[in-house]
């Protein structure tokens, strides 16, 4: 593949490529990167790697490596399907600012049904950017129309459900096939189950494609993820020094939060998305709880000052839910929703992800 990114100066001058090997929300494996040259040309050769199918290409933001970038609603990425068996000359056009948005691909007929497949979504992208620009009028009047947008992209997910599943009832393309169970399984918020799936995934080829495998053999990444994992009774210290245990915490669900100082999407999230969520989880007795994964104090209880966040912040007293969980290898911010028992029902990459899932579970959300 080869194109243009025209460069902005919130961008690193590079793209990480990163094979996808299972459907889910884990982040995928980092293979490569390639530079772009300062009017942001580049050219990239997929290694012809059977184990490879479909790829993700982002491009980091300034001073972030590859898991500060694959999170949350501005990832800034798209999908690619690379076939080592056949030669396609892939062009791809787009601009550093909107490179998930505002791309173009030519040269390669199954890419550009990749990327029509992806602009399914907009409708949903549309309106979540709508309600991330609520900014303006009283706190009232903005709550009013971010319920009616909510309501709205709840119906667009459910339409968004339908379009991929006609696609894929009639799909023959092993390529395509994956990438539809890709966006499907975000449509489900994660939570796609092989049984749903299971007459596209008789579709696929026997083939060395990982991708391909994991998939024949059920193998979700849903299923591995940390739903179902009931977390242990971690000691915690918050910003006054106060210590507490996470079944201390009460709620009938909790929100936990893993960050850290230097992740400049869990800062944004902080300042812009969870202040809202935290009041309207307020209303039904959620907390939110703060785990950074700082090494630093000092750093940590910086980034509290400048960001006034009102709900509680914590670091573990020993490292457990940290050691367990992994946040600093699988990508921050990362949300779990646990309930009562401390068990997670959700694993997210986005505090939507948060709200859209308690809608489905709580009447009045």
């Amino acid at each position: 593949m080869h194109g243009t990114i025209t460069p902005s100066e919130n961008w690193e001058n590079k793209l990480y490529i990163a094979r996808i090997d299972k459907i889910g929300l884990m982040p995928p494996k980092l293979i490569d990167s390639v530079a772009l040259n300062t009017s942001g040309n580049f050219t990239y050769t997929f290694d012809t790697d059977p184990q490879g199918v479909l790829y993700q290409v982002s491009q980091p933001c300034k001073g972030c490596n590859y898991f500060k970038t694959i999170s949350g609603n501005n990832e800034n990425s798209f999908l690619v399907v690379s076939r080592y068996e056949k030669k396609e000359n892939l062009l791809i056009q787009g601009h550093s600012e909107e490179l998930y948005h505002l791309i173009s691909m030519t040269g390669s007929d199954v890419n550009s049904k990749v990327l029509q497949l992806r602009n399914l979504r907009q409708p949903i992208t549309t309106l979540l950017h709508q309600a991330n620009q609520l900014k303006f009028g009283s706190p009232e009047r903005n709550q009013e129309l971010k319920q009616k947008i909510f309501k709205r992209i709840l119906e667009e997910i459910d339409l968004l459900k339908s379009q991929l599943q006609v696609v894929l009832d009639t799909c023959q393309t092993p390529e395509l096939l994956v990438v539809g169970i890709y966006y499907l399984n975000e449509a489900f918020l994660g939570q796609l189950q092989p049984v749903q799936i299971e007459n596209y995934i008789n579709k696929l080829p026997q083939s060395n494609a990982i991708l391909y495998r994991t998939l024949k053999s059920k193998d979700l990444t849903t299923t591995k993820n940390k739903a179902g994992l009931t977390l242990p009774d971690a000691k915690l210290v918050d910003i006054k020094g106060r210590h507490l245990t996470l079944n201390q915490i009460p709620g009938k669900y909790k929100v936990i939060n893993f960050w850290a100082s230097w992740c400049g999407p869990c800062r944004k999230a902080n300042i812009n998305q969870l202040p809202p969520l935290s009041t309207k989880l307020r209303k039904h007795n959620i907390p939110i709880i703060g785990i950074s994964i700082d090494k630093t104090v000092n750093q940590w209880k910086e980034a509290l000052k400048k960001d006034k966040t009102s709900w509680l912040q914590c670091m573990e007293v020993d490292p457990i839910l940290s050691g367990l969980i992994k946040p600093d290898l699988e990508g921050i911010p990362l949300y779990l929703l646990v309930n009562e028992n401390n068990m997670v029902v959700l694993e997210a990459r986005s505090p939507v992800q948060i709200e859209l899932f308690l809608k489905q579970q709580i009447a009045d959300f």
